[in-house]
């Protein structure tokens, strides 16, 4: 849709077969291994997350809109993408491009987080002819969207909810006015976990390209 979702892309992580189901079916790992915001009590917390320490040379560094850059890191055979706020890392806008590269030592979270995919409402998608076609993989929720109060205005996505009465899962999502539409209407939400690295510190080790 907008660089931000084609950038999300990068880490589709589809899971094995099986059905499109609510998410109290994978209760356990939700619960435990993402970062959706609850709103209904007495489920077990949330473990510490720790953080992790990588180094390699900067392959390609991309800008996501203010502040967010997208990072890609070479590390041996294998590389590594990451998103950082360069305000977080006290980095500014031409340093940040410049990154590309350069070896550098990078501390992150590596976190799952749910990617909306596309919403239904009264009975077709809100996405009209830019709906995905429907994967038995992913996971949906019923209830009533909240959040989606107006378009959203620039290059990063607003966050909306879908909430019922067991569950409440948020998501960060580009508001189109046909989602506005539905706000606070019941709909249903398809989603799965993506992996995100966030970096929360950044070292450059070397100056040379």
């Amino acid at each position: 849709m907008r660089n931000l979702f084609l950038f999300l892309g990068f880490y589709i992580l589809l899971p094995g077969c099986g059905q499109v189901g609510n998410r109290n079916e994978h209760s356990e790992t939700a619960y435990h291994d993402s970062t959706i915001r609850e709103e209904q009590g007495d489920m077990p917390p949330l473990p510490q997350i720790d953080t992790l320490v990588v180094t390699g040379l900067v392959k390609e560094v991309d800008d996501m809109g203010y502040p967010f850059f997208y990072l890609s890191l070479n590390q041996g055979d294998t590389s590594l993408v990451f998103t950082f706020n360069r305000e977080q890392i006290n980095l500014d806008h031409d340093d940040s491009w410049n990154l590309s590269g350069k070896s550098v030592e990078i501390h992150y979270t590596a976190q799952l987080e749910p990617l909306l995919l596309d919403i239904h409402y009264q009975g077709g998608s809100v996405l009209g002819d830019d709906s995905p076609e429907l994967d038995t993989t992913w996971l949906s929720i019923t209830g009533k969207l909240e959040g989606a109060t107006e378009a959203t205005p620039g290059d990063l996505p607003g966050e909306i909810s879908i909430k019922n009465t067991e569950e409440a899962v948020s998501f960060d999502f580009f508001v189109s006015d046909e989602v506005v539409q539905a706000n606070n209407q019941e709909v249903t939400g398809y989603y799965y976990f993506k992996k995100v690295n966030h970096i929360h510190q950044l070292r450059v080790l070397d100056d040379q390209r």
